[in-house]
């Protein structure tokens, strides 16, 4: 099984990391990025569930959209984006006070429960970097 976590577009971490970045938002960034990512369309809130606008009910309509899905699948389909490379799915938010909220954390709590799988948020040091970037900073 790959090890896999959460982060946002915008983390500083995502610059450095040897991992496969996965997008699981609706949009990308239209900036230049440090990195290469993958989409998984499928992780995205659907239109219905973006057009929630309270908490609970978005949550609830994206859950729905996972166990639709099925934990097999969402885990085949990062592993099939992934090849067997620590994963990191990104959206948005960056969740930078406790009680923000965002799909990453129902996707996470989603494949706790049904597959038994811890998915954190992407810390500092959390994964190797990326070997062009330990012997750039050797020189």
């Amino acid at each position: 099984m790959i090890a896999l976590y959460t982060s946002h577009w915008r983390s500083p971490i995502l610059a450095d990391v040897d991992a496969q970045i996965v997008s699981i938002s609706r949009g990308q960034p239209r900036w230049k990025l440090p990195f290469s990512y993958r989409r998984l369309d499928a992780l995205a809130p659907d239109d219905r569930t973006w057009a929630l606008e309270d908490r609970e009910s978005f949550e609830a309509s994206y859950l729905g959209q996972l166990e639709a899905l099925g934990a097999d699948r969402v885990l085949g389909d990062l592993d099939r984006v992934a090849g067997n490379r620590p994963t990191i799915m990104l959206c948005w938010e960056r969740l930078e006070d406790p009680d923000e909220y965002c799909h990453r954390l129902t996707l996470a709590g989603f494949l706790g429960r049904e597959a038994g799988i811890v998915v954190p948020e992407l810390g500092p040091g959390d994964l190797p970097q990326r070997e062009d970037v330990v012997e750039r900073r050797l020189f």
